[in-house]
């Protein structure tokens, strides 16, 4: 001290300067519970209900008008976004449920897995089913997995057996599909190869049995 006498010792362990306590800041609510809340709403559930059923309906009917009215609603809806059905007059379309429900059926239908897509139907009616009364005529998970199974073996038969006289049964995906394996293993293999996927699907499903108990 006698030399340094101006410079100011270091603290001891019990003088220890406590740095000052940052002033607390207003949190707002977390925005995720709140988001998770409104999600879990019994209001919102059944609103989305109702809209899956209507969903499905809409999508039911406008798929069967697809069948008669493809072709001529065809270069109305091929390169068609969201952002153009407001600039595009509606009542071009021969679809019974308008311009979007040409435009709906032909992602479905033309652009999806055909006849094959009807399974998105059942699957959007039972999911505004489960929404809005909280029950399952028929279980979801299990639709589910036997439409996805079931869609793809139908979509790849359809093609099979239409592909010149009604490719649009079977869909851009059964028909684009159908040509890749028919290059790989040939038309006599792809049809073996479908029994068989029909097969084991039956079994997997029904447990069929080939002999007597």
């Amino acid at each position: 001290k006698l030399i340094f006498g101006d410079i100011q010792e270091f603290p001891e362990k019990d003088e220890t300067v406590e740095p000052k306590a940052k002033p607390k800041k207003n949190v707002p609510k977390d925005s995720k519970k709140q988001y998770l809340k409104f999600l879990s709403d019994e209001r919102f559930l059944k609103s989305a209900g109702i809209f899956f059923v209507f969903l499905s309906l809409f999508l039911f009917v406008s798929s069967l008008s697809f069948f008669s009215s493809w072709e001529d609603d065809q270069s109305l809806v091929r390169s068609i976004s969201w952002g153009m059905l407001s600039e595009t007059q509606p009542n071009l379309a021969d679809n019974i449920l308008g311009l979007l429900g040409a435009w709906l059926s032909y992602i479905f239908i033309y652009k999806g897995f055909g006849i094959a897509s009807f399974a998105f139907v059942l699957i959007f009616f039972l999911l505004g089913v489960l929404l809005l009364t909280n029950l399952q005529p028929i279980p979801i998970a299990k639709t589910l997995r036997y439409s996805f199974f079931g869609g793809i073996w139908l979509s790849l038969t359809m093609a099979f057996l239409f592909h010149n006289a009604a490719p649009i049964l079977a869909g851009s995906f059964g028909h684009f599909t159908y040509l890749y394996l028919k290059g790989l293993i040939g038309f006599a293999g792809l049809g073996f190869a479908l029994t068989a996927y029909l097969l084991i699907f039956l079994i997997a499903v029904f447990n069929i049995q080939f002999y007597a108990p």
